[in-house]
Order: structure tokens, then C-alpha cells, then sequence
């Protein structure tokens, strides 16, 4: 509402305070962005909230030798394991004849 008693809408990625008077930012979880209608969404997995809590992004923290777990976590991979290509799992290769397995999953 409007100083002069008029109804207006609040901005985007805001709410309607409890007093029906002005507009505010929600809070939201630790793992939950704001929609541009003002509501907690969950982020999607193997991401985390991005510093301006309106979106959810990639972590880029992890090492080449982690991997990303659904709540946006890095975890290192064991010994003989990688990270796959989008680093949601650990790999390894399957070694043929006369090869052996690396401590970092390769042959």
C-alpha cells in the first residue's frame, strides 16, 4: 500500500510484510532461492544458492578430485576413483590385461 492509502504491488523477488503496509524480502532456507513472486523455492540438486539468493548455481570450490553431492557439497572421491566429467559421481576405468588401476582411477 502506498502512503496515500492506494494498493500497489510489491517488487519483484519481495512479499507482503505482515502489516499489509510495505513490501519486504522473504527468508528463505539455506538451500532455498526467491522467485521472482517472492516465494522460497528449493535449489536444485548438486547446486548451491548463489549469493544474491535469487538463483542456485554450480559450486565451483570443488577440487578435481571431488565430487558434488545433491546438497551442493564437495566430497573428496576415494583412492583409485575420479570425478566423472559433471562431477556428480566417482569413476573409475576398467583396466584390461597387463594394466593396473591408478590411485586416481585411471589404467
Amino acid at each position: 500500500m502506498s502512503e496515500e492509502g492506494v494498493c500497489t504491488d510489491c517488487d519483484e523477488y519481495k512479499i507482503t510484510a505482515e502489516d499489509k503496509k510495505s513490501c519486504l524480502v522473504p527468508e528463505c532456507a539455506a538451500r532455498q532461492k526467491i522467485s521472482k513472486e517472492g516465494a522460497c523455492v528449493d535449489c536444485e540438486p548438486h547446486t548451491i544458492l548463489h549469493e544474491d539468493k535469487k538463483s542456485c548455481v554450480k559450486p565451483t570450490t570443488c577440487t578435481d578430485k571431488q565430487r558434488i553431492e545433491v546438497d551442493g557439497t564437495c566430497v573428496e572421491c576415494d583412492i583409485k576413483t575420479r570425478p566423472a566429467d559433471d562431477q556428480l559421481s566417482c569413476i573409475q576405468d576398467t583396466c584390461e590385461d597387463r594394466q593396473i588401476l591408478t590411485d586416481i582411477g585411471t589404467c
